[in-house]
């Protein structure tokens, strides 16, 4: 998980070196060959799921449960339906 905050530059050179650190374990090299091929050179390159450029508040879905929390208060109900959610409309 850190590799995603590593600058875009920096990922593939620490992949690298924490491979050839368990080299001996068999279950460490499959997983190294399947992360290798599907997140390092595969499907999803680096520029996609790399995190470090990003503004840090916006690396995670903090404001947005925050506002489910609020919301949830406002209409008292954890999981509001179409008509609760209308009737606070209306109310509002």
């Amino acid at each position: 998980m850190a590799l995603a905050f590593l600058p875009s530059d920096e990922v593939h050179t620490f992949a690298t070196s924490l491979h050839q650190q368990y080299t001996d374990n068999n279950a460490i090299e499959q997983f190294h060959s399947y992360f290798s091929n599907t997140w390092l050179t595969g499907s999803f390159p680096v520029e996609l799921w790399n995190q470090y450029s990003v503004d840090s508040q916006l690396r995670t879905n903090n404001a947005v449960e925050s506002w489910h929390a609020r919301f949830n208060r406002a209409v008292r109900a954890a999981h509001p339906n179409l008509f609760v959610i209308l009737k606070h409309l209306k109310s509002v």
